[in-house]
């Protein structure tokens, strides 16, 4: 009798409470639901960028693959990053690309594979984007120095947000401590895609 009494209370009343908010000591909040799951709650309005209306986002939302989506324990920080993906492959050596948001802060990752420019140092780093227009944007290492087989150049793109979402990447230029080096990308909405994935 009492498992039946315990059946009922889960099929019954459970039910009948619906799906509880639940707010974190730094404000943002999810959503429990009655069966289990949870989800996110949107508690600001999004930054809202103004595009030309002429101008068509390069980007869907159902392309998004992220590494990380979640609020980090010790600082209460939001933090959002895409997974790691192959922007120009070769026999020899591999271009990735990601991006992270934490709380205000958007970097773009750009991970040179094979170490052909030397280290990515804060002091004289940098990459540019050629776009397919023909215009071009420089953007300075902000990371500490790398000198490893994959050296990361990190990008800090608040600035930017509205010409990464809105134009096609043709070539980057990676410049590092001992030479540059320019690649074609293999998809040239890729960076715009990843940046898309952080709203």
């Amino acid at each position: 009798m009492r498992h039946l009494f315990a059946i009922i209370l889960l099929f019954v009343i459970l039910p009948m409470l619906g799906h509880q908010i639940v707010t974190l000591p730094d404000g943002s909040k999810f959503k429990l639901n009655t069966d289990g799951t949870w989800e996110w709650v949107e508690t600001k309005e999004p930054e809202e960028i103004t595009m030309d209306s002429n101008i068509v986002p390069l980007y869907n939302a159902c392309e998004c693959a992220l590494e990380k989506n979640e609020i980090d324990e010790f600082t209460g920080y939001a933090g959002t990053s895409t997974k790691k993906e192959v922007i120009r492959n070769s026999e020899f050596w591999r271009v990735y690309c990601s991006a992270a948001r934490v709380e205000d802060t958007y970097v773009l990752a750009l991970i040179n594979g094979g170490n052909l420019v030397g280290c990515a140092s804060p002091n004289d780093s940098y990459v540019i984007l050629k776009f397919t227009d023909g215009t071009t944007l420089k953007m300075p290492h902000k990371g500490n120095i790398d000198c490893g087989s994959k050296p990361t150049f990190l990008c800090e793109i608040n600035d930017d947000m509205e010409v990464l979402l809105t134009k096609t990447v043709a070539k980057i230029r990676f410049s590092g401590t001992e030479r540059f080096k320019d690649i074609t990308l293999n998809d040239p909405k890729i960076i715009a895609r990843h940046v898309r994935c952080l709203y």
